[in-house]
């Protein structure tokens, strides 16, 4: 801030020993107070508001300063102490502007890129595992016990460093002025101030088929004096003479009866006074519309019973945006609801099936209805619906093997993911039922605010989604509580540009140059134009510079006075910040280029900006490289611009030869003057140079590597080691390292030792391949990283052929038809055929424990994986020793491992005999039987399991009197089994069932059929007249009327009570069971003080029948009666008009029973 007098006084926010520099004042060193110097430079260590990255970027940038950028391993240790000796006991994680990718750090400030990478920057050793978490941070621990870098994601909240010139300190006084400065005690709400929008217009979407309607844009903004409103479409005004059906009144515009044809389209305000002008962002009015399905009606689904499918809904066109349902068999009340374990519908129109089963052979309806984006205003009449035709599901016969899956789909919703949106992960599966879903971030974090699991945790939900959401997402399903699989759902929202930091007002000095550093947070990057009082800004040589998010304005004079207006846009919209400019009085201060290292391919500014007592002469600045003018014309390298308020050289994509002096001349009418300063050029080694092979040391496995190395191909820092990479006539393009990090010392010693020149190196390679042709090429690698590949290959050299050095692995087999026994491998490939004529030793032999079996051998020449031997089929099943050995034209290589081999199983010949069929409930049968002993003799080989065939008797055809059945069911339980459960049959139906057990030979013979049932209805009626009474001091008697069942319902066999605390549900209901003749039941363990709920039903083979009314009551006082009129409680004996003061409860306690037991009325 800035006194009366304009002497500039500023305040210093401290936080915990760090701190900000919102209006902070210069301190003794130069900087901010509270700020470290070094090297020139001011360095503000930021924790008094944790931001994202892109904030903490736009927080420097707006400020006058920048993120961190570390130019070298001196600058790395000061901030690294500096973070010990201050935030130790915190460890805290502070964002600096750079990001890595492979091998590369780029600095995203000042254009300024290096691939200089030392191993003691890192804290934890960089593995980019997604682009999500790319951003260098720096924290504490891990490798070293102090700061270093770490690879965090840019969406996380954190600390932060700024940087800035020491020089550019002194420029804050300007940004800190206020409307304030120079007007003494005036109040301020009484200052003149130009116009800011506080209220922007949101967009409107008309969805709907009525026409009775209006839609409402409004604006609003603050000012001195009040502004006044114009509303335009596109680029006409709207008035009220244009149309009766318009209604304009201060910022808020409304539109009868709106129109397709003539109002959709995009809309904004200007808000205006004496000092200037502003405009409102772009609000969008579209209408909605939702075509019809096709007429043509779409082919069937085909789907496998036990195994998944999913149906496409066909959408039909529509604007902006659709809502999906479904409903089965044209019937509208038999909708498919969320948290169905076998049907899940995605945003994306699909129906998923997870596991198809037999009863799902229907036809099913897409429902579409129209629905608004999650960021407009929705003008809605009746929202459109629209059905389609309907696709029927065929089934096809499938294996129950309960081995299914899980095969994992997912979808993200909105695409892009906007912040602020309503963000949808789905993760849906195909596998045997049940399957369990959960989610989980795969960097560990918790969910942010507004997640939530829903649909058996199929769906993941972010409500109004913010930036740090971004992340890899895990979903996992596990099929049975055995089987697990994940799959990684990368998360990346987007944004329309917003200012986390709006620029400035500017209070500066007439004769000044402005320069409004403007910066939003957006993805993907804004562009950036620049307004004043409402007019697009172009450039004006002298006068005016628009680069991108920098506006410069330069000798300013009255005439600049006004409302200015940043504007970022990118594909979600236009967002713009706004800053006055008044013009007073003030001086520039001096600052020219200083002796400065760059890393090669780096961008480094130079800065000129010199002073002048008077504000009306001109100044030109000319460059000078090495003592010769710079044409910038023909040199693409060197740029002459801005950066940070001053004017200077760029050097971009810096290259060892822009080493050297650079002059800057400042020239004026008056007089001329320089600055010089020294820049040099760091960067990886340059290209090793002749390499070659020494043709004596070649062996079948290792040869010796020669290549020359100078003093001028270091670049500034010494040789540390080199790598060595081949490639062969085998894989041609494809270079591999066959020798890493070669330290630079071994190097030297062998080529000495060998008689080389004291510029050559060497090395002894090991571990070729023989009959193999090979060339060499060699990277050096200093402090900055790897360098360039050497300038060409070495000449090919061959190594001699050898026998081969390794066995073929993965021998096994197996299987196969009876008699057989199948051996295979993987055949050696043909990049390791260490010589000419490759084959393999094939052995084989009986396992016994009582007799000796001899060594069957058979030799394969050629490409072979696999041989197949008889046997005999009385062998079935047995297990052999088998080995498999290698050879070529120079000799025998090494055997495999001897593994065990089976070989192929016989057919079963034994039948399973069913001992129960029992019925389970109205739709299902349990079937035991005696299961096959699972072994050779038994089964002549590894069980495979059972099917089960099975015949609902609906014509009266009993197999068991003969009769030729069809339409049999099968069913497969894999594994050994000794019953199966069979669900989804027809109730109080007849059935028959036979088994017959399989291995991998095939089916043994069909079993015996055997007769069951299934269960008739379950009681249709429910126990009437219910009365409950005082029974003991913690006991009740609830008695009933009975119920009689028709011919259509099981016989009853009994009744059951569920009762439970009126604060609680039935879900978690105690039960108390009767038998047949039994109406009456005694309640147990009642709490005192407390209202109860109960409903009676009675119970059959049929399963759980109806349920009676609910019914209240208490320990002490019996049954309760609710009045639903006035929600009161009516005890026996008082009028509900009356205040029933009982059971020893306040007022307060009755309120709260009163209302807990009106919720339950409307839930079973």
């Amino acid at each position: 801030m800035v006194n009366r007098r304009g002497v500039c006084v500023l305040t210093c926010v401290v936080v915990s020993g760090l701190f900000a520099f919102i209006d902070a004042q210069i301190g003794l060193n130069g900087c901010i107070d509270g700020w470290t110097l070094w090297n020139k430079h001011c360095y503000g260590f930021i924790s008094d508001r944790r931001l994202i990255l892109e904030e903490a970027d736009s927080y420097c940038w707006t400020h006058g300063s920048r993120l961190l950028t570390v130019n070298n391993l001196a600058e790395h240790e000061m901030v690294a102490s500096w973070l010990k000796d201050n935030d130790v006991v915190l460890q805290s994680t502070w964002f600096i502007g750079g990001y890595y990718t492979i091998d590369t750090v780029n600095w995203d400030t000042g254009d300024v890129i290096t691939d200089a990478i030392t191993p003691d920057l890192w804290n934890i050793a960089p593995n980019l595992i997604s682009d999500l978490y790319s951003r260098i941070a720096y924290a504490y621990g891990n490798k070293h016990t102090a700061y270093g870098w770490t690879l965090v994601s840019g969406s996380r909240h954190a600390n932060f460093i700024c940087e800035m010139s020491q020089i550019d300190v002194q420029f804050t006084d300007v940004m800190n002025r206020d409307y304030d400065y120079g007007h003494g005690g005036l109040n301020r709400q009484e200052i003149p101030r130009g116009p800011f929008m506080t209220l922007e217009p949101r967009n409107v979407a008309v969805i709907g088929e009525g026409t009775e309607t209006s839609i409402a844009l409004e604006c609003s903004a603050s000012g001195n004096p009040p502004p006044g409103y114009t509303w335009y479409r596109g680029n006409t005004t709207i008035t009220t003479e244009q149309s009766k059906r318009y209604t304009v009144s201060g910022g808020r515009l409304i539109i009868q009866g709106p129109r397709d044809s003539e109002d959709a389209g995009m809309y904004h305000c200007k808000a205006a006074n004496s000092l200037g002008t502003v405009l409102s962002r772009t609000a969008v009015v579209q209408f909605g519309y939702l075509h019809a399905f096709s007429p043509v009606k779409s082919d069937d689904q085909v789907g496998t019973v036990f195994e998944g499918v999913r149906i496409s809904c066909f959408t039909p066109a529509y604007n902006p945006e659709v809502r999906y349902g479904w409903f089965q068999d044209h019937n509208t009340h038999n909708y498919i609801f969320p948290n169905h374990p076998v049907h899940f519908i995605s945003q994306s129109g699909y129906l998923y099936f997870s596991e198809v089963q037999p009863t799902d052979d229907r036809t099913y309806y897409c429902v579409v209805t129209l629905v608004a984006p999650h960021d407009y205003d929705a003008d809605t009449t009746m929202s459109p619906s629209r059905v389609g035709l309907g696709t029927k599901l065929i089934l096809r016969p499938g294996k129950t093997s309960n081995n299914y899956g899980p095969i994992i789909y997912t979808h993200t919703f909105p695409t892009p993911a906007l912040r602020g949106s309503l963000v949808r992960l789905e993760c849906v599966a195909y596998g045997s039922l049940p399957l369990m879903y959960s989610w989980s971030r795969a960097d560990g974090q918790p969910f942010v605010k507004g997640t939530q699991l829903s649909d058996i945790n199929r769906v993941l939900t972010i409500a109004n989604a913010p930036l740090e959401a971004d992340g890899d997402y895990i979903c996992k399903v596990v099929r049975q509580g055995k089987v697990s699989k994940t799959v990684t759902i990368s998360l990346f929202l987007e944004t329309k540009p917003y200012f986390s930091d709006p620029i400035n007002n500017m209070f500066v000095d007439a004769g000044q140059t402005v320069v409004w550093r403007c910066k939003a947070v957006a993805r993907p990057r804004a562009s950036f134009s620049w307004y004043k009082d409402g007019v697009l800004l172009t450039h004006v040589p002298g006068k005016l510079e628009v680069s991108g998010n920098k506006l410069t304005i330069s000798n300013v004079a009255a005439g600049d006075s006004g409302m200015y207006q940043c504007a970022a846009t990118n594909r979600h919209g236009t967002s713009f910040s706004s800053g006055e400019l008044q013009i007073l009085d003030g001086v520039v201060i001096e600052r020219g280029p200083e002796p400065t290292e760059v890393a090669v391919n780096e961008t480094q500014f130079l800065s000129c900006f010199v002073d002048v007592a008077r504000s009306d002469i001109d100044v030109k600045y000319r460059w000078k490289f090495n003592g010769h003018y710079i044409d910038f014309k023909r040199h693409h390298h060197f740029i002459s611009g801005m950066k940070e308020g001053a004017s200077g050289l760029y050097i971009r994509e810096a290259q060892y030869a822009h080493e050297g002096e650079y002059t800057c001349e400042a020239q004026t009418p008056l007089q001329v003057d320089t600055r010089t300063a020294k820049v040099t050029v760091r960067g990886p080694p340059g290209a090793p140079a002749g390499v070659y092979v020494d043709g004596e040391t070649v062996t079948s496995f290792s040869a010796r590597v020669i290549w020359t190395m100078t003093s001028s191909m270091e670049h500034g820092a010494p040789i540390l080691s080199y790598d060595i990479e081949a490639e062969t006539f085998y894989d041609p393009g494809n270079w591999t390292i066959v020798a890493r990090d070669v330290s630079e010392s071994t190097a030297v010693a062998t080529a000495k030792n060998n008689g080389n020149r004291s510029d050559q190196r060497s090395t002894n390679l090991t571990g070729l391949v023989p009959n193999t042709n090979y060339r060499f090429k060699v990277r050096a690698v200093n402090a900055f990283g790897r360098g360039s590949e050497s300038c060409r290959p070495s000449a090919y050299i061959h190594t001699p052929s050898a026998p081969p050095y390794r066995a073929p692995h993965s021998v096994g087999g197996g299987d196969g038809k009876v008699g057989t026994l199948n051996m295979s491998w993987t055949p050696i490939p043909e990049s390791e055929h260490c010589g000419p004529g490759l084959g393999y030793t094939l052995y084989w032999k009986r396992q016994s424990t009582r007799e000796r079996y001899d060594w069957h051998k058979v030799v394969l020449l050629g490409h072979v994986g696999m041989y197949s031997a008889q046997v005999g089929v009385e062998n079935y099943y047995l297990g052999y020793d088998v080995m498999v050995g290698v050879f070529d034209d120079l000799g025998a290589g090494p055997n495999s491992s001897v593994v065990t081999v089976f070989s192929a199983m016989g057919m079963p010949d034994n039948v399973p005999k069913i001992t129960s069929v029992s019925g389970v409930n109205l739709s299902s049968v349990l079937v035991t039987w005696d299961p096959i002993p699972d072994d050779r003799e038994h089964i002549k080989g590894s069980i495979g399991g059972y099917t089960i065939q099975y015949y609902w008797n609906n014509l009266g055809c009993s197999p068991l009197k003969g009769c030729a059945v069809t339409n049999l069911r099968n069913r497969n339980i894999y594994g050994q089994a000794s019953d199966v459960l069979l669900i989804d049959l027809e109730i109080n139906s007849e059935f028959f069932f036979r088994l017959q057990v399989f291995n991998s030979a095939g089916r043994g013979p069909k079993g015996e059929w055997r007769r069951g049932e299934t269960a008739n209805n379950a009681p249709i009626n429910y126990p009437r007249f219910v009365t409950v009474t005082s029974h003991g001091p913690n006991s009740v008697l609830v008695t009933w009327q009975g119920i009689m069942t028709t011919k259509n319902e099981e016989i009853i066999t009994g009744y059951k009570v569920k009762w439970w605390l009126v604060q609680s549900d039935i879900r978690h209901a105690n039960e108390t069971t009767t038998e047949l003749l039994d109406t009456s039941a005694v309640l147990n363990r009642l709490q005192q003080e407390s209202v109860y709920q109960l409903r009676v039903l009675g119970v059959s083979a049929g399963g759980d029948g109806a349920m009676s009314d609910s019914v209240f009551f208490t320990l002490k006082g019996g049954m309760i009666q609710i009045d639903p009129a006035t929600t009161e409680i009516c005890y026996e004996g008082v009028s509900c008009g009356a205040v029933p003061l009982c059971l020893g409860a306040d007022i307060r306690t009755l309120m709260l029973i009163t209302i807990l037991v009106m919720r339950r009325l409307v839930t079973p």
